[in-house]
């Protein structure tokens, strides 16, 4: 599976805006150009432009500055399809595919190499925006059109073409969703989802029996930060492992932004060196 790999300090994200004939919101080129403006703000803006973070800053202050991503929106693309068309998530797989073998950035057609900084032959991040309402939002949209990350073995296409495995796919009605009355525009749903393009999964409980969480997690509510173990699993922090007696000084500790692991004899289950590898 193509993820976004931890190593790789400065990804290359491709976002497609997406449109379909039955666009309710999006009807001439003045809408598409708003439209446009409004993903642009969302994935690349500051606080003062959408009042929370962007895609890109939140990155950048989560991972304390060990995730900067490079990102890059594509010309508006026309599907030329109504959304009712697209039933399933092997739907949502051929659109995306043939979409990358047409859109274009600024008039441009775009390398391969373009959004391949870790060099692995896939694009580093792939989210796609469409320009319909989300299901819950119109009853009449097929229930496909929610938003997901999708991995899949998809075939490598040839010569210089776009080649991905992993991409995002959610309404631009996400950016409108906040419950805070005093942002401008919402980027917490596209924030989670590229949580699972670094392979993390959905933190909360699908039966909605419990909250593992409690909700203090971008990956369990699409709320707040990603909690220390999920910093630690993505290389964004080196734990303190502890698995005797440990002092450890609380102003190091603060300084280094750092989690601490506190492991039984039981759970560890093979130590080389100053590597531990444990369930």
């Amino acid at each position: 599976r193509n993820l976004i790999s931890c190593e790789n300090r400065n990804p290359k994200m491709l976002v497609v805006p997406l449109h379909f004939k039955d666009s309710k919101e999006v009807t001439n080129a003045y809408e598409k150009i708003a439209l446009k403006n409004n993903i642009e703000a969302v994935f690349n803006g500051d606080e003062k432009t959408i009042g929370y973070e962007s895609v890109k800053t939140y990155y950048q202050k989560s991972s304390f500055n060990n995730v900067n991503f490079d990102i890059v929106l594509s010309d508006y693309y026309d599907t030329n399809v109504s959304s009712n068309t697209i039933k399933n998530k092997d739907d949502v797989v051929r659109l995306c595919s043939n979409t990358l073998k047409n859109i274009t950035i600024k008039n441009e057609k775009p390398s391969k190499n373009d959004f391949d900084q870790d060099g692995d032959g896939f694009i580093d991040s792939l989210f796609f925006i469409y320009d319909v309402h989300n299901y819950q939002r119109d009853s009449s949209i097929n229930d496909v059109f929610w938003a997901f990350t999708y991995t899949k073995d998809f075939p490598t296409l040839s010569d210089n073409q776009l080649n991905f495995s992993t991409f995002s796919f959610a309404s631009y009605d996400f950016m409108e969703k906040g419950e805070n009355s005093e942002l401008k525009l919402d980027a917490r749903t596209y924030i989670h989802e590229l949580g699972h393009q670094f392979g993390l999964e959905d933190y909360y409980d699908y039966a909605k029996d419990s909250s593992p969480t409690t909700y203090l997690s971008m990956m369990d509510s699409s709320l707040f930060d990603f909690e220390s173990y999920s910093k630690m699993i993505m290389g964004w922090t080196k734990p303190y492992i502890v698995y005797g007696e440990a002092t450890i000084n609380e102003n190091e500790l603060l300084a280094s932004n750092s989690p601490v692991l506190v492991l039984d004899d039981d759970t560890i289950i093979k130590r080389k060196g100053d590597k531990f590898f444990f369930n």
